[in-house]
């Protein structure tokens, strides 16, 4: 993922730091359940993590004491969340990938793990608090369309390993 984020900005990210169990910081070197990816310029923020526990804490997001993240069902945890912050707001995309050992996934698995998402997390910026962006469920199986994916902010996305692409998570302008 960091790899793919770097592509799309066209270069490193400025800071990458792993969590250790208890949720303090360390260095990248060493083995963690949560890492944190960081990239700062251009009027712009973006952080990509890795299963980041969201609860009923608001935690700041791409290093803004205005843009915090919670959770008002249960705690949470994304395989990945990007967060993007620039002067017109913030854009949130969770990503969840689905081991499936058919090779369908079932649209209302789909639907279930996009909306817990897209119904728990609440993001506050400033005054306002509104729902993440959108909620992206990455499976091998063929990946079934959601009746309205603009309308539902939910999509199902086919990918492997070997075919990695964020294209679809497009939560950032390209130049």
């Amino acid at each position: 993922m960091i790899q793919q984020v770097t592509a799309i900005v066209g270069r490193p990210a400025d800071e990458v730091n792993v969590l250790n169990s208890s949720g303090s910081g360390s260095t990248a070197d060493k083995t963690g359940d949560t890492w944190v990816a960081r990239w700062v310029g251009a009027g712009q923020r973006i952080e990509v993590w890795s299963q980041l526990a969201v609860n009923r804490r608001s935690r700041s997001l791409c290093g803004d004491p205005d843009l915090k993240l919670s959770s008002i069902t249960a705690t949470l945890v994304p395989d990945v969340l990007v967060c993007v912050a620039d002067a017109s707001g913030a854009r949130i995309v969770v990503v969840d990938a689905k081991d499936t050992r058919h090779p369908v996934l079932k649209p209302g698995v789909v639907a279930t793990t996009g909306s817990k998402y897209l119904w728990g997390l609440r993001v506050h910026h400033k005054s306002a608090t509104t729902e993440v962006t959108g909620a992206r469920i990455v499976t091998a199986a063929t990946a079934p369309r959601m009746f309205s994916p603009a309308e539902s902010k939910i999509q199902a996305v086919q990918a492997s390993p070997d075919k990695a692409s964020l294209s679809w998570v497009a939560v950032w302008p390209h130049p």
